[in-house]
């Protein structure tokens, strides 16, 4: 079965195995693929590695003094686009005071910065600064290397099915990401 199914909707994509979604039950599951687990994992657990090796080894431009702790808040602040500071506590599951402990840590290190909302002036929006953008650039440089080793290993036609089941990963499968992301 291909992974792209244009036959079924959206909502039967993500119903589990027997489950009765919208009036129709869905098909059971597909055999285990322990290999497909396997490689997920893998190559999940490398790309991992390599940004913490990056962290370890230090950042460009001045960002060695960042722990680990502050390097995930501010990847995560970043993935989810400017969020409050309550989204932020609610999405790392940490309590606001604790929250914001953190992200004045961040504001004082200049990677950070809160900017009032417009639709609500009590709120803020935490944004990172041009500082955490420098180190940044090595991760793009780092994605776009990759991407250029894809485009020489695979066919045209393999990179936009490759670029297709990405979307899929993202969007509907990460779908656990919270709605921040599409603002």
């Amino acid at each position: 079965m291909s992974l792209i199914s244009e036959e079924r909707s959206f909502e039967e994509k993500i119903a589990q195995p027997g489950e009765i979604r919208f009036g129709k039950l869905t098909p059971p599951a597909e055999p285990v693929r322990p290999e497909l687990d396997r490689v997920l994992e893998e190559t999940y657990l490398r790309m991992r590695s390599l940004f913490f090796r990056e962290i370890l080894l230090g950042y460009p431009g001045g960002l060695s003094d960042l722990s680990l702790a502050d390097t995930i808040s501010l990847e995560v602040i970043h993935a989810l686009d400017g969020p409050t500071v309550n989204e932020f506590a609610q999405f790392m599951g940490i309590s606001a005071p604790n929250a914001v402990y953190k992200i004045n840590r961040l504001v004082e290190k200049g990677v950070l910065e809160k900017k009032r909302s417009e639709e609500d002036r009590r709120e803020y929006h935490l944004v990172p600064t041009s500082k955490y953008f420098q180190y940044q650039e090595v991760s793009k440089d780092f994605l776009a290397s990759f991407s250029e080793r894809i485009r020489e290993r695979f066919t045209p036609s393999d990179c936009d099915r490759l670029e297709e089941v990405l979307k899929i990963l993202r969007d509907e499968l990460l779908s656990e990401f919270p709605a921040a992301m599409d603002r």
